[in-house]
């Protein structure tokens, strides 16, 4: 009898992950914390092509699709090209997309606003929710990192340059109190205070990280494209594999109420949970 029940637990616990196929060009990933549906963004396209042909999908939190076009470049007058990272704050889902930050209202989706960027942006990559009423988004190709005040709706630079490593994604470290980011192109990570001035954190390198996600615990989360893997940072900054068999690993976040990641898997345009259990 125990065999047996040894069985069972050895082959229901995997049912609890999924895999959802079917996007086109997926990009980002947020999960709402109230009702812990899934948004993922689809590029659907040139990740920096003005064709808005772009679209939002929504999942329920078991990875069911709930609908594939929820937000439709095609059908809406104020465009979506090439969404990437997402943040939701409230009842809002903010989507970075080339050199806007759009605006939804969920739960139906409502477009509301643009929030423009300067000239000199190029693409940007990734958005997330600072300590302070404020998003901050890094642009790639840019080199550039910026602060999005939500009441205001003012955007500044923080900071800029090569260092930054062609920046695609970032992520705030409460328990350290400072950002994460991904270095693309360097294939590390570096730390920035809320002023975008550059802080002391041991040399990460992962190679082509593309997703960042930090836990209730303050572990840091990385995937790699090149290594295929996701890999956790200590508070120590000792660094581990969580998953080193994911293919193609790409945009990463961290679902609080299920303890699992949700991860973008580029080359089968799917979306996969790996449960930390």
């Amino acid at each position: 009898m125990k065999k047996l029940l040894l069985l069972f637990l050895l082959i229901a616990s995997p049912a609890q992950a999924f895999t959802t196929t079917g996007f086109s060009e997926p990009a980002g990933i947020a999960i709402d914390p109230t009702t812990q549906q899934i948004y993922i963004s689809n590029m659907n396209g040139s990740s920096d092509s003005k064709d808005s042909n772009g679209f939002i999908s929504r999942l329920s939190a078991d990875g069911t699709v709930e609908a594939t076009r929820f937000i439709d470049g095609v059908a809406l007058k104020m465009g979506l090209h090439a969404p990437k990272g997402m943040e939701i704050v409230e009842k809002y889902l903010y989507v970075a997309d080339l050199d806007v930050l759009h605006v939804f209202e969920l739960p139906i989706g409502k477009p509301l606003a643009d929030i423009r960027f300067p000239e000199s942006v190029k693409n940007l990559m990734d958005v997330t929710k600072g300590p302070d009423e404020a998003l901050y988004a890094v642009d790639g190709p840019g080199n550039a990192m910026y602060r999005i005040d939500l009441v205001s709706k003012e955007v500044t630079m923080l900071t800029s340059g090569d260092s930054l490593g062609e920046p695609s994604a970032l992520e705030w470290h409460p328990g350290k109190q400072m950002f994460v980011v991904a270095n693309f192109g360097l294939g590390r990570l570096k730390a920035f205070d809320v002023t975008g001035k550059p802080m002391s954190m041991p040399a990460i390198f992962l190679r082509t990280v593309k997703g960042l996600a930090v836990d209730e615990s303050g572990k840091i989360y990385a995937s790699s494209l090149t290594l295929g893997g996701v890999y956790r940072i200590s508070s120590d900054f000792v660094v581990e594999a969580v998953q080193s068999s994911v293919v193609s690993p790409m945009a990463l976040a961290f679902s609080k109420v299920k303890k699992e990641f949700i991860v973008i898997l580029s080359e089968s345009q799917a979306v996969q949970s790996l449960p930390l259990n």
